[in-house]
């Protein structure tokens, strides 16, 4: 009789690599940063909120920090949002596959420089007097901190996400009929025109709005509300 030998797998999950393979599915900035702001509008559309996004470009040569921030109830469950795949803080079909916030991140940077943070608060972070902090790189074990004080959730509840964009590709925003060398402002334009057609149909209803403010080099700002949904001219 031939003797079956069973050996313990060895096939350990390693976060830098699980990180790095989630990465390749966004080729346009455009996509990735709307995977971020889905999670913000699932917020508010689970919790039937009017609410607010707040995005920050702001332009250091060679890479562009991006903040986006809302007034939404926060994160119940930080651990469950920085699983790969995991389902449970799914709040509508926005971000059905568990995918979007780690997604987002990991497809703007998953290098050996990726810079991200997210700070949350929810209702009992709020009675608590505190707030929920998770910052980069991405590993399996993800330590949360909880930290006196609101942090950069400024009155209330709410989440504010930060990462760092290398410049080549934050220029993935530039359309392929455009052959010119964009200037930032130009970029921050093409976003916005993504913005108000992405959600076309929820800006029309006024279920949310959004601010976008461009942060140049020489410290010059340039922003304001989305001026509403981008819908073919039939």
């Amino acid at each position: 009789m031939t003797e079956v030998i069973t050996r313990k797998s060895r096939n350990i999950p390693d976060g830098k690599e699980l990180f790095e393979g989630i990465s390749g599915n966004f080729e346009e900035f455009g996509q990735t940063l709307c995977e971020l702001t889905d999670n913000s509008i699932s917020n508010f559309l689970a919790h039937h909120i009017r609410g607010h996004i707040e995005i920050t470009l702001t332009n250091h040569g060679t890479y562009v920090d991006v903040s986006v921030r809302d007034n939404g109830t926060g994160i119940e469950n930080v651990d469950a949002a920085l699983t790969i795949a995991a389902r449970s803080c799914a709040e509508s079909a926005l971000n059905e596959h568990g995918m979007g916030l780690k997604h987002a991140l990991a497809s703007i940077n998953a290098g050996e420089d990726q810079h991200w943070s997210i700070q949350t608060r929810t209702a009992e972070d709020v009675a608590n007097d505190r707030y929920q902090r998770a910052e980069g790189p991405y590993d399996i074990h993800m330590p949360v901190s909880m930290i006196p004080g609101s942090g950069e959730v400024a009155g209330g509840t709410g989440t504010v996400v930060r990462v760092r964009c290398p410049m080549h590709k934050f220029l993935t925003l530039k359309p392929a009929s455009k052959k010119e060398e964009p200037t930032f402002a130009q970029m921050a334009a093409y976003l916005r025109e993504t913005l108000r057609y992405t959600y076309a149909n929820l800006l029309r209803d006024k279920a949310f709005t959004i601010c976008l403010t461009a942060v140049d080099k020489s410290g010059a700002s340039d922003g304001g509300e989305i001026a509403g949904a981008l819908e073919p001219n039939w």
